[in-house]
C-alpha cells in the first residue's frame, strides 16, 4: 500500500491495516463457510476411511476400559450394534485427529474480520483452540467418565446387577467427552467475542458472581453424581476457566 493511500484511509478514518476491499455480503460470508465445511470434510474422510480398520482396537482398549475398570457390564441388544458402533468411532477418531486441521480453516473464516496484523495469529488461534478442546477430551476421559461410571455401577440395591445397553454406554461416553471439550473452549470463546466487541472484561468481572452461579448450576447438572465432591471436581476447573476468560479479554482489550 502505497503512502498516498494510507493517508487517504486515514482522512476517512480506517486503519492502513483494515482491507480496503469491499466488505462482504451476507451471503459471500455463507458461500466461505460452506466452502470452509467443505474443506473440513475434505480432510475428514480420508481419515475416517483410515480409521475404521483400527476402530475396533479403539473400542477394545480406549472406549470400553473405563467400564472394565469400574465393573460396568455391557450388552449389545442390536443385531449390527456393534458394526456400526465401529462406523461411528471410526468418524469420530476422524475427527478428533483432524481437530487442528478443523479449528485452522474456521478461524480463517473469521480471519477477513480481523487487521491484518492480526491474521498473522491464525495459526497459533487454530494451535491453542485445538489444545484446549483436547485437554477437555483428555479431562472428561480420565476424570469424568470414571466418577460417572463408579457412581452408576455402584448405585442401588445390591441384589440387582447395573447393566448398560452399548448403545447408552457409548452414547454416555460421547456425550461427557463432548460437554468437557466444549467447556475448554470457553477461553478460546472469549478471546473471539472481545476481538469482535461482543464481550469486555467489565462485563465479565461485573457478573462474576452471577457468573459464578451459573457455573455452579451447570456443574450440579453435569456432574456424575449427587455428591459434592463430583461437584467440586467439575466446578473449580469451570471457574478457572471463567477467570483466564478475563484475563485474556483483558489483554485482547489492551492490545486492540
Amino acid at each position: 500500500m502505497t503512502s498516498e493511500e494510507q493517508a487517504e484511509l486515514k482522512l476517512i478514518g480506517k486503519s492502513p491495516d483494515e482491507n480496503p476491499e469491499a466488505e462482504m455480503s451476507f451471503w459471500d460470508h455463507l458461500e466461505e463457510l460452506r466452502g470452509r465445511i467443505l474443506k473440513i470434510f475434505a480432510g475428514v474422510i480420508p481419515i475416517w476411511f483410515i480409521s475404521i480398520a483400527f476402530a475396533q482396537d479403539v473400542i477394545n482398549y480406549v472406549l470400553l476400559y473405563p467400564a472394565e475398570q469400574s465393573g460396568v457390564k455391557l450388552q449389545n441388544i442390536r443385531p449390527f450394534g456393534q458394526l456400526m458402533l465401529n462406523f461411528e468411532v471410526s468418524f469420530i477418531v476422524a475427527l478428533i485427529v483432524t481437530v487442528p486441521y478443523s479449528f485452522y480453516h474456521l478461524w480463517q473464516f473469521v480471519a477477513p474480520a480481523l487487521h491484518q496484523h492480526e491474521k498473522k495469529a491464525v495459526l497459533w488461534a487454530a494451535f491453542y483452540s485445538s489444545f484446549c478442546f483436547l485437554l477437555g477430551t483428555a479431562f472428561g476421559y480420565f476424570l469424568m467418565i470414571p466418577m460417572t461410571l463408579s457412581f452408576a455401577a455402584g448405585f442401588g440395591s445390591q441384589e440387582v446387577v447395573n447393566m448398560f445397553t452399548l448403545d447408552e454406554y457409548m452414547s454416555l461416553i460421547f456425550s461427557i467427552l463432548l460437554g468437557t471439550s466444549l467447556i475448554f473452549e470457553l477461553p478460546i470463546l472469549s478471546y473471539l467475542l472481545t476481538k469482535i466487541g461482543l464481550l469486555s472484561p467489565k462485563f465479565m468481572s461485573k457478573y462474576r458472581r452471577h457468573a459464578i452461579v451459573i457455573l455452579m448450576i451447570m456443574a450440579a447438572f453435569l456432574s456424575p453424581g449427587t455428591d459434592p465432591f463430583s461437584m467440586l471436581i467439575l466446578s473449580v476447573p469451570l471457574l478457572l476457566l471463567y477467570e483466564s476468560s478475563i484475563l485474556i479479554s483483558k489483554w485482547v482489550q489492551k492490545n486492540k
